[in-house]
């Protein structure tokens, strides 16, 4: 039986694949220098990265702050990238979440409460079925 030749990567491929990942660990670093401590912590990020972020995120001048970004993303190199996009991503997400809940909250309370706001709120979505809605705030108050 003859073995199958695994193809052959080319330097250039080589050099495109270091260029992404460099660039995903710019991405992730950058990410990370912009959290807050409470949001790192969420992360649940083992403790030799979590000492490196927190050493990284202490320098306040602006170019010494790009440059430790950029050792921070070398850094980064040696940790799976895609699953701290994925990290990085659900949080977000969830932040996200939160902040339309508070939106959502913070119109309830005002349609129940203002007789006026129930205009407002079709200023902002005029989309919305007017009679529907004239129903559903004089249902909930």
């Amino acid at each position: 039986m003859q073995r199958e030749k695994e193809p052959k990567v080319s330097r250039e491929d080589r050099r495109r694949e270091r260029k992404v990942a460099g660039e995903q660990g710019g991405v992730v670093a950058k990410q990370l220098m912009a959290l807050k401590d409470a949001e790192i912590e969420q992360l649940e990020l083992d403790d030799d990265l979590t000492h490196e972020v927190a050493t990284s995120r202490r320098i306040k001048s602006m170019n010494a702050r790009r440059r430790e970004e950029r050792r921070l993303a070398g850094v980064l190199r040696a940790y799976d990238l895609e699953a701290l996009m994925a990290k990085l991503n659900s949080q977000q997400s969830g932040q996200a979440d939160a902040h339309c809940f508070k939106l959502a909250e913070g119109w309830r309370a005002r349609l129940i409460d203002e007789p006026d706001a129930l205009d407002a709120f079709f200023e902002e979505h005029p989309e919305l079925d007017a009679k529907r809605w004239y129903r559903l705030v004089a249902d909930a108050q």
